[in-house]
């Protein structure tokens, strides 16, 4: 699954994100949908507590899809992935 990340350079932009999503740890991971909306917030807690069955992930993502809640910016992503990636962006159900 590819993921999208923003370089170290962008550090302006990690504090905005921060900010935004309330983030107060790293790694931290937060699923979207293709328009921008937040589908789970706690996906680092989720992932782990499923590890073994992706199945139940996805199914539990495409549930929670249906219930997105908006956010007012849509922000967007450098193309080079980076090891300490802060956000991820899923863009497919």
């Amino acid at each position: 699954m590819p993921w999208i990340a923003f370089r170290y350079a962008r550090r302006d932009l990690k504090l905005d994100l921060c900010e935004k999503f309330d983030v107060k740890t790293v790694p931290t991971l937060i699923f979207f949908n293709e328009k921008g909306e937040v589908v789970k917030r706690e996906g680092r807690h989720f992932v782990t507590d499923h590890s073994q069955d992706i199945d139940a992930i996805l199914a539990n993502l495409r549930q929670e899809k249906k219930e997105t809640s908006p956010i007012s910016t849509r922000f967007f992503f450098d193309s080079r992935v980076t090891a300490a990636s802060l956000f991820m962006l899923i863009t497919r159900g």
